[in-house]
């Protein structure tokens, strides 16, 4: 049991001193996120590095088109969306009855963005487009 403790021990320091790097900067973004104009009323924006080991990615809400995120890795990252709506339409999967939903991120932006994140930058607001 101690030459576990003694393993786990190590791995956490190994994990805690080569983690993030040693450039690692971490920036608050909040900002608006929108589709031809229209707030994203609910869903989550994913951001993560890009290149190099600088940090883990964020998932945060989006809350009437407006999120939140802190400690975002700073440089360039792929930013990806999920939201949906409801259709007013219901549909039954294995039995059990729901309301349908479909996606409000267009196609274009389905597997993510690439941009950049300055070490100084405090806003960031996406305006997604279906066009």
């Amino acid at each position: 049991m101690r030459s576990l403790l003694l393993f786990i021990g190590v791995l956490l320091s190994v994990f805690f001193t080569t983690g993030c790097g040693s450039n690692y900067v971490g920036v608050n973004l909040t900002g608006k996120i929108t589709v031809d104009g229209t707030p994203i009323e609910d869903g989550f924006i994913s951001i993560t590095p890009s290149e190099g080991n600088r940090g883990v990615g964020v998932r945060v809400p989006i809350s009437n088109g407006n999120y939140a995120a802190k400690n975002v890795p700073a440089g360039k990252a792929m930013v990806s969306f999920t939201a949906v709506k409801k259709t007013g339409k219901k549909v039954t999967v294995m039995g059990v009855e729901s309301d349908e939903q479909v996606s409000v991120i267009p196609d274009k932006y389905k597997e993510g963005m690439e941009t950049e994140i300055a070490t100084d930058q405090q806003t960031l607001d996406f305006e997604l487009t279906t066009k």
